[in-house]
């Protein structure tokens, strides 16, 4: 019975880890394909760009299980830290077009993104060790 338990208890412990390497990898991977850094939180999911970390925004999960399909939906909590004025100035902008107006978080995050890189390297400028064409290898699988 001790024996039993104790394997258990092994078995768990090395799940534990696995699932922590594979959450951590998950969230490296998200970050360079998207550039954010995911932070999970019971209810709330917080980005902070790889451009500008005073571009965090903090989203609430809304789940619905009223109905078959269980729909879940993302409502805005905020959005910058306070710390770049004109940032957060063009946050609200953003914002009010993107979600507000066309209901379109993945355009949202889409239009920060290209700003923060663009106050970080310039608009227009050649980043200097980027991805260009020749350098860029995608795999594709179709199945």
């Amino acid at each position: 019975m001790v024996k039993t338990v104790a394997d258990k208890e092994k078995r768990l412990l090395r799940l534990k880890q696995v699932f922590t390497a594979k959450t951590e990898e998950f969230r490296q991977t998200v970050s360079n394909i998207l550039g954010y850094t995911l932070f999970f939180q019971p209810t709330k999911i917080r980005l902070t760009s790889a451009y500008n970390l005073s571009a965090a925004i903090t989203f609430q999960l809304n789940t619905s299980s009223r109905s078959s399909d269980s729909s879940a939906t993302m409502k805005l909590l905020g959005a910058g830290n306070g710390e770049d004025p004109e940032l957060d100035q063009r946050l609200v902008e953003l914002i009010e077009e993107w979600i507000v107006k066309r209901d379109s978080i993945p355009c949202f995050m889409a239009a920060l993104t290209l700003e923060c890189f663009e106050r970080m390297h310039g608009s227009g400028g050649q980043v200097e060790g980027g991805m260009g064409e020749e350098t860029m290898q995608m795999t594709r699988t179709v199945s």
